[in-house]
């Protein structure tokens, strides 16, 4: 028994492969040579060894069963039906490039008249935004790599690949919109303590709805438009989900504020300095708009045109291999453009850390999506009831102390 015990040390220790001893109770003596190669040699008698080779055999079919089970199990596998669906994986969409409406340069007097506002009104996006009404925005990164991507070295090709495809599924949308006229022919706010923003509202017609049709079915052609973009890029809805009561509101920013105190100082402003009768013009493509860098402005990629009229070698589009700026836009971004970009960068980091803490908080109202300015009389109305409300605290509080020194 001592040799049996000596081999199974050897074998637990991994210096002799004995697929046979772990298993096999030997009750016979046995003899160990080791050579110096290394091997050892095992030596039984002749019941022994009789037993050992036909434990071998068991041992043989065995794994030859296992063999067999595992090529059944292949066998089954591979006449099952594949399934060659992938889970699709997010989009990533980028504040880099934008779907937008921007009034043709050709209308020279809408760029001036509109550019005059947002220069007086210290606009910090004067440099890096055209006039411009976001249709989607965020828009998805053409340029995001997958690993498979990187490992193959491609992106340029990669690259422009998206832009065409995304470009053909833009012109999908378009071709079923004819070309129509918007008017920048009002004013609008919205926004709070924190945040206010003065702009231009688009008009893009008056629809009135025939005898027994809802006006709420009806929808203008820039409303249409964009509805239509919204079927292509469903991941890109971050603009109806934004608007007032969930729905798109088009609207042209001119300027940012601290509050929107400050923004309707502004409107009353123009409206005394400024005529909107004129800042009309045709709308008859969009644009698809990109940035490079935090510093950069924003260039054309691609017009899309509207309807099904041929337009630009007969695609309805142009891609704009080198992106182009707009000719009216400035062609540096001056020192105080800079400044009110860096000082609206840092207001918009602090209401983010914030806005968490502030959101749930009761009757607390969020500041989502436009809304319609108060008149004149209204803010006058406001200001007298918390006036009145002021001094009445204030006459209970007096009432109470004096109850309380009687006392």
């Amino acid at each position: 028994m001592r040799y049996c015990r000596k081999v199974l040390s050897f074998a637990a220790a991994g210096y002799v492969k004995l697929p046979c001893v772990a298993s096999f109770h030997i009750k016979q003596p046995c003899i160990i040579r080791s050579f110096p190669n290394g091997n050892i040699n095992l030596s039984f008698s002749e019941t022994t060894e009789r037993s050992m080779s036909s434990f071998d055999r068991e041992e043989t079919n065995h794994q030859a069963s296992q063999d067999q089970s595992q090529n059944d199990f292949n066998s089954a596998a591979a006449d099952e039906p594949k399934n060659d669906s992938i889970e699709p994986k997010p989009v990533r969409k980028t504040h880099t490039m934008t779907v937008c409406m921007v009034p043709p340069p050709s209308y020279v007097q809408v760029w001036q008249s509109v550019s005059s506002m947002r220069e007086l009104l210290r606009d910090p996006g004067l440099f890096r935004w055209p006039p411009h009404v976001n249709l989607l925005y965020p828009f998805v990164d053409l340029e995001a790599m997958t690993e498979q991507d990187e490992e193959e070295g491609a992106k340029q090709d990669k690259t422009s690949s998206r832009l065409e495809e995304t470009v053909g599924r833009l012109r999908a949308a378009t071709q079923e919109i004819s070309p129509f006229s918007v008017s920048l022919n009002a004013f609008g706010t919205f926004g709070g303590r924190n945040r206010g923003v003065l702009w231009l509202y688009p008009d893009s017609g008056t629809i009135r709805a025939k005898e027994g049709e809802s006006s709420d079915s009806i929808l203008l052609p820039l409303m249409e438009l964009h509805a239509k973009l919204e079927v292509q890029f469903p991941m890109c809805q971050d603009l109806s989900h934004k608007g007032g009561g969930g729905k798109f509101s088009p609207h042209m920013t001119l300027s940012h504020f601290e509050n929107l105190t400050d923004a309707l100082a502004a409107q009353a402003m123009l409206e005394e300095n400024f005529v909107l009768d004129e800042l009309s013009f045709l709308m008859d493509r969009i644009y698809l708009l990109q940035r490079k860098g935090d510093g950069g402005q924003f260039h054309r990629v691609a017009e899309i045109y509207l309807g099904s009229n041929n337009y630009a070698n007969n695609q309805g589009f142009e891609i704009h291999q080198t992106p182009l700026p707009f000719p009216g836009m400035p062609t540096t971004e001056v020192d105080w453009v800079y400044q009110e970009r860096m000082a609206l960068k840092k207001r918009r980091n602090w209401s983010g850390n914030n806005r968490g803490s502030r959101k749930n908080r009761r009757g607390r109202r969020r500041d989502d999506g436009p809304r319609v300015p108060d008149t004149p009389e209204e803010i006058e109305r406001k200001r007298t009831e918390r006036r009145l409300k002021r001094e009445r605290l204030a006459q209970e509080q007096s009432d109470q102390d004096k109850d309380s020194i009687h006392s």
